[in-house]
């Protein structure tokens, strides 16, 4: 350990992407960290380092050119489209599409779901939900 007493990046690195693992396999914060020997923070701390470190830093610049690019294609094909060929109108809406994907504007729409319990019903999810707690 370096004299600072501070981890390698790399060891930590290693640990914060065995933490995520964990937590996608299923396992709450408080069970990965009595199974790594780090507290609840030092998980959490250590899972997003994992999500920071897997998306690439230059990822929006990267983003940015591409929609520029497929932005140069649809103008090079525009004069085809108001002309009424059809290969230029799908190529444009496929165009449109992929640039719809890189932005997130195809992502899926929050749907509230609402239900009716009965009381009994209700009582017994705050008794699981008060249990669970516990647990973690």
């Amino acid at each position: 350990m370096p004299a600072n007493n501070r981890k390698p990046p790399a060891a930590m690195l290693e640990e914060a992407r065995k933490c995520y693992e964990l937590q996608v396999a299923g396992f709450s914060t408080y069970q990965i960290a009595e199974k790594m020997g780090f507290s609840q923070k030092t998980v959490r701390t250590r899972i997003e380092l994992h999500i920071t470190k897997r998306v690439h830093p230059k990822v929006d610049e990267m983003r940015t050119r591409q929609v520029a690019r497929l932005e140069v294609y649809i103008r090079s094909l525009w004069s085809k489209v108001t002309a009424g060929d059809e290969k230029a109108i799908n190529a444009v809406i496929r165009t449109e599409e992929r640039i719809a994907r890189l932005l997130g504007l195809d992502m899926p729409q929050q749907i509230a779901v609402l239900t009716h319990t009965p009381e009994s019903d209700a009582l017994d999810v705050q008794k699981m939900l008060r249990a669970r707690k516990e647990q973690e």
